[in-house]
């Protein structure tokens, strides 16, 4: 038996070619290795491969329960499975382990004790942090803390939280019946039934994201107290915004991220509250909901040049209709998109698409604690660092922005058709510039006329 084969040198992999192929009748000679890629394909070609699969985990459990009762050695059935989730599917790993488990719990096998040897970050563990970061954040930031102090391996927290939030996304989205695919004890089994309920299907992916970004950050030597707070930063339960409007009152239009723009939003109008409790006029009607929808949806899915800020600005947004208005909500996460709505040119072309549409009915944009009223003055555009607010490629921009009108009264101000000297005049990239203020820091011509390599140089800006 020749264990860890990989591990044999050219030289003697040669050597061992020769017995091979002509091997005396009572040996038998058998390669172990974890890598078999690794051995010379002459010695592969040689040899019956007979590959062994990893063992699932419920498996080790039972087989270390078997041992420890004939052992006499009293075992938590938690500990059990923290000791087969930690072998990864070796049963040989799991018996060494299970083996230092019993002198660090003078005897007995326990969870205590399996934490102590695994430097905690225990499925159990992750499972208590995430109840306390739910309920009460405070003491979760405390019990995280204090697990890194000791020396708890980020890695490890990240990845045993990466399996709590999947198995919780998996029974959220598929029910109690896809859980069988998972292995699970029944303590654990119990913990994501009770939990489940707290959790949206959006927050849960919104974890398990984070998650999945900071496992790669945690192998690039990134200090444990940053990545600490990446992870309080990134895990929270998706609370509706806050708004004004009673939960009773709200419908969201928003598509789910998943559903292709090809497929439609079903056009049945929400349940109304009862006109009889309800002021006259003050809440929407369901004739509003149905036309609000469709503009939202045929906004969304417009193609006109000129919309494709507002349609990349209100993507992220949710829509609720409430008492006498429309509110959208931008995450605190997407707060440039509320801000790209907010300037005047994508503000004024929103208003009078609405108008056009749904008349008065009033917009108010929200994220986090800020929000604005449609019909309140738009944030003005300032001019990019390095360019005159007064300068004719600004003030040209800017008069695209703000209709015909005022593309007349600039060109008052300037000769009629003269074209500034640097001025590359060009629609695309005029409408590249206009997007959020962009300059032209150089210019290629067509004939090398000065600057290097006929290059002329524009405007510098940040």
């Amino acid at each position: 038996i020749i264990d860890e084969v990989h591990m044999l040198t050219e030289p003697a992999f040669n050597a061992l070619l020769k017995t091979l192929e002509e091997p005396p009748a009572h040996a038998v000679f058998i390669l172990a290795t974890t890598e078999p890629q690794k051995v010379p394909v002459t010695i592969r070609s040689r040899c019956q491969h007979i590959p062994f699969r990893r063992i699932s985990g419920k498996d080790i459990a039972v087989r270390l329960s078997l041992v420890c009762e004939k052992e006499g050695i009293p075992a938590e059935e938690a500990a059990l499975w923290e000791l087969a989730r930690q072998a990864d599917g070796a049963m040989r790993d799991a018996l060494s382990l299970l083996e230092q488990a019993i002198p660090v719990g003078s005897g007995a096998v326990s969870l205590d004790s399996v934490r102590a040897l695994l430097g905690g970050g225990s499925r159990s563990e992750m499972e208590a942090f995430v109840a306390s970061l739910r309920a009460r954040p405070e003491c979760a930031v405390s019990d995280l803390m204090e697990s890194v102090r000791k020396g708890t391996s980020m890695e490890r927290i990240l990845e045993n939280l990466f399996l709590i939030f999947r198995d919780l996304w998996i029974l959220k989205a598929w029910g109690e019946a896809a859980l069988e695919g998972l292995e699970l004890s029944g303590e654990e089994r119990a913990f994501l039934l009770k939990e489940v309920r707290f959790w949206t299907l959006d927050g849960l992916r919104d974890c398990l994201g984070s998650l999945s970004r900071m496992i790669g950050r945690s192998r690039t030597g990134m200090r444990t107290d940053v990545l600490a707070g990446l992870l309080l930063e990134g895990l929270r339960p998706a609370d509706p915004p806050s708004s004004p409007i009673p939960k009773e009152n709200r419908m969201s239009f928003r598509q789910e991220q998943t559903v292709s723009r090809s497929e439609t939003i079903p056009g049945s109008s929400p349940e109304l509250a009862d006109p009889k409790t309800e002021p006259a006029g003050t809440a929407l009607s369901s004739k509003e909901i149905d036309a609000i929808r469709s503009f939202w949806i045929g906004l969304l899915e417009s193609r006109d040049p000129e919309d494709r800020q507002i349609v990349a600005a209100i993507a992220p947004a949710r829509v609720l209709s409430g008492q006498g208005g429309v509110e959208v909500v931008f995450p605190l996460r997407d707060r440039i998109c509320y801000e790209l709505i907010r300037l005047e040119r994508n503000l004024r072309r929103f208003q009078v698409l609405k108008e056009n549409a749904l008349g008065g009915i009033p917009f108010t944009f929200c994220c986090g604690k800020e929000q604005f009223c449609g019909k309140e003055n738009p944030a003005a555009e300032s001019a990019p660092a390095g360019e005159d607010p007064n300068s004719v490629p600004w003030r040209l921009r800017r008069g695209q922005a703000e209709g015909p009108g005022r593309q007349g009264e600039l060109s008052e101000n300037g000769p009629e058709g003269e074209t500034p000297k640097g001025h590359f005049r060009s629609a695309t990239i005029d409408e590249m510039l206009g997007w959020f203020g962009g300059e032209i820091l150089l210019v290629r011509s067509d004939e090398p006329e000065g600057g290097i390599g006929g290059c002329e140089e524009g405007s510098t800006g940040e």
